[in-house]
């Protein structure tokens, strides 16, 4: 439904605004309206920092599709915490995150990582889950009686060199759908992740304590030199 630039503030896009309406979240549980130009997501500005949710909705009659994304902005203290934007109801059909990763830490490759299915703010159990991700991985699991879901997120980024830094991200989405009363709701979250730096903090660790082997040797054996020259 929507994807992003990579530069700043990402810049949200949607690929058939026909009948969307886009909602920002706040911190404190205000709301304003963006606007679609073009495709092209234009988000207001709160002046708070903390996460906010931009809610994409689409209502076909019979068939009604969300999308939520958790977007971390900076600006004067909120004051608030961002489990109470979590946990308000912010569309009929949600896939919430199961934690929100907090600060300035991401979701990471080779990690695993819980969801909820929330139907009307009430967990939804039992349901096909299916998580996608822009390098081309598709997984799918089931909710379990608490509409619980865990999935480990799959180390698919192409050409990852062992032990060179590697900052790439990529967006994947988790989505379930749910029919109730003739009416199928489709959501999604879809959130950014990175590559686990396992692939290069164990060998800058093992630098570091080569290298400070190379300095207590080098100690050392100046210690022991100057010793037996007494």
């Amino acid at each position: 439904m929507a994807n992003q630039h990579r530069r700043g503030e990402k810049k949200p896009m949607i690929a058939n605004a026909e009948g969307a309406s886009v909602t920002l979240w706040a911190p404190d549980l205000s709301t304003q309206p963006a606007r679609i130009e073009q495709g092209e997501i234009s988000l207001p500005k709160t002046g708070v920092d903390n996460y906010h949710a931009m809610v994409i909705e689409q209502d076909w009659g019979r068939y009604k599709e969300a999308l939520v994304q958790y977007i971390y902005r900076r600006g004067k203290p909120s004051k608030e915490s961002p489990m109470r934007l979590v946990n308000a109801e912010k569309t009929t059909f949600e896939v919430v995150p199961a934690p929100l990763p907090r600060g300035h830490y991401h979701y990471y490759t080779q990690q695993e990582w819980g969801f909820k299915l929330r139907f009307q703010n009430k967990p939804l159990a039992n349901l096909p889950v299916v998580l996608e991700t822009e390098n081309g991985s598709r997984i799918e699991s089931q909710a379990n009686a608490q509409g619980e879901v865990t999935f480990l997120l799959p180390d698919d980024f192409p050409g990852i060199v062992e032990g060179e830094r590697d900052r790439r991200n990529a967006d994947f989405t988790v989505t379930a759908e749910h029919v109730d009363n003739g009416i199928t709701y489709r959501s999604a979250l879809n959130a950014e992740y990175r590559i686990n730096q396992s692939h290069w903090q164990s060998l800058d660790m093992g630098i570091a304590v080569a290298g400070l082997g190379l300095l207590v040797g080098g100690f050392i054996g100046r210690a022991k030199s100057n010793k037996g020259g007494k």
